[in-house]
């Protein structure tokens, strides 16, 4: 099929028992009428023409229309070879990391699907064989993230689902080097609806992914300047992780004092986005308008009260302290 030979691994095993497909054109289109439905980023960031190919995921009647705006906008899609059910992370807000119940899918039970959109016909087909056939770093090639970040995610992922219910926060946080880092590779933003990349950079500090971040975010002031703006303004923040309390976005703070010991952040509870705004933590935030980032990096205080929390400091560079 003409496929560039660099873009594959050197390996793409195929199990001894292969895989249960059922393929028709209602598996690979979809059944039923399109509804109208709006495109995410990384979509239309493939009909820009910055991306090869992108994938995304939802229940089939929202894939399904997905499918048919890619169609109407000269791109190629198809649907994903199984189908699976959604699992919500604890503290995120609904956000979903991780599913079960994982079957070759059956056209029309409004499962959760996959949907690849690709600007090439042979693209789209490489990907399908890619999530039939688990090959998880070549199909990271093909959405165009980094090899380091495809690598990391492999190594990482089993660790992520056993311990972190499938996200990858902890792990980067752990292999990057000192904050601040680059708004633009602020994957945190995903648990509000706002990012410039869609994989998880292998650090924050992934000169690859801000690379990549600052691609998008260079067509977006061109194409969609306002979403452009709305995004500087909120990924350039501190974000406070907790892995059961909830993800806090600190929206408009300022990081007052950064001497390597401690980070004390000055902000607006009123402004902040939280996914979880009735846990202990929320409630402690709304309390006051201080935080001090812990010197182990692992725990967050305000005022009197500490939480097990990471404060990953992300900023624009008028906002980075010295």
């Amino acid at each position: 099929m003409g496929f560039v030979g660099s873009v594959a691994p050197a390996h793409l095993p195929v199990g001894p028992r292969g895989v249960d497909l059922l393929v028709n054109a209602a598996q690979l289109f979809g059944v039923g009428e399109p509804q109208s439905v709006a495109p995410p980023l990384e979509a239309r960031l493939v009909a820009y023409g910055l991306k090869r190919a992108a994938l995304t995921q939802g229940p089939e009647s929202i894939v399904t229309s997905l499918l048919n705006w890619a169609e109407r906008h000269n791109l190629v899609a198809v649907l994903s070879p199984f189908e699976w059910w959604p699992f919500a992370d604890t503290g995120k807000g609904g956000y979903c990391n991780l599913g079960g119940g994982r079957q070759r899918a059956r056209a029309g039970t409004g499962a959760w699907r996959s949907l690849i959109v690709a600007a090439d016909e042979e693209v789209a087909i490489l990907a399908w064989l890619a999530l039939a056939y688990g090959w998880d770093e070549l199909l990271g090639r093909l959405l165009d993230y980094p090899l380091c970040c495809a690598e990391a995610f492999d190594r990482r992922w089993d660790d992520a689902v056993s311990a972190h219910q499938g996200d990858l926060s902890i792990p980067t946080l752990e292999a990057s080097g000192p904050p601040p880092y680059d708004w633009r590779i602020n994957i945190l933003g995903r648990y509000f609806g706002l990012a410039l990349i869609e994989h998880f950079p292998c650090r924050y500090d992934c000169v690859a992914s801000v690379a990549l971040a600052n691609r998008h975010s260079l067509a977006l002031r061109h194409y969609e300047p306002e979403l452009f703006q709305q995004l500087e303004e909120t990924l350039g923040s501190p974000v406070v992780y907790s892995e059961r309390e909830g993800v806090v976005l600190l929206r408009e703070a300022k990081v007052t004092t950064a001497d390597g010991e401690t980070v004390r952040v000055q902000y607006d509870p009123t402004l902040s986005l939280l996914t979880d705004d009735t846990s202990d933590l929320s409630r402690a935030l709304r309390r006051t308008n201080e935080l001090v980032g812990a010197a182990d990096g692992k725990h967050v205080e305000f005022g009197l009260q500490k939480f097990e929390a990471h404060l990953i400091w992300f900023a624009r560079d008028e906002q980075c302290v010295t």
